[in-house]
């Protein structure tokens, strides 16, 4: 797997689902879907984001399907970190109690998602800030998405965004990896 680079597995920027950020919600959604019914190629799975430029083109953040599930209860930042109390050691009966008692949204989902499709795509995105050269072996393009903690990466090419890589597309590759390599 050292022989192959991230260029061989990113996707460039031009087939994948892009977005203004003058863009709202709905129009982000509509993008989403129209990428993910788009083949990319046989052994790829759809697109589970869409990525935000400003108006030099320059990509400025990223959507995700999480945000825009968050974006229909606008106050569950108040929450903090769920996952950072249960490490801690926090009683997952307390965990519970602190959602349920600190639910803000109980409407209807229709109405919920009515109150979002117009927000701008800027108040729910979230910086796409890790970056790889085209030229980065997998070896240590894995080793830094692990560490970033990201699902996605921007691929660049002197300073330029040229393509992204996807952690679903890395960890395909080394699935096959570890399956050519079950005889040695």
């Amino acid at each position: 797997m050292n022989k192959k680079y991230v260029r061989e597995l990113m996707i460039p920027l031009h087939e994948y689902a892009v977005v203004s950020h003058n863009a709202t919600i709905q129009e982000a959604i509509k993008t989403l879907k129209q990428a993910q019914d788009r083949p990319i190629s046989m052994d790829r799975l759809p697109p589970r984001a869409v990525l935000i430029v400003d108006d030099d083109k320059k990509v400025i953040g990223q959507m995700e399907l999480m945000d825009v599930l968050k974006s229909l209860e606008p106050k569950y930042s108040m929450l903090g970190d769920i996952s950072a109390l249960s490490r801690a050691g926090v009683n997952e009966e307390l965990i519970n109690s602190l959602i349920d008692n600190l639910r803000f949204w109980q409407g209807d989902l229709i109405d919920a998602c009515r109150r979002v499709r117009s927000m701008k795509i800027t108040e729910i995105m979230h910086p796409l800030n890790e970056s790889l050269d085209e030229d980065t072996p997998l070896s240590d393009a894995i080793h830094r998405v692990v560490v970033w903690q990201t699902a996605r990466s921007l691929v660049t090419r002197k300073g330029e965004v040229i393509g992204i890589l996807r952690l679903a597309d890395l960890f395909a590759e080394v699935a096959d990896c570890i399956d050519e390599t079950e005889e040695i």
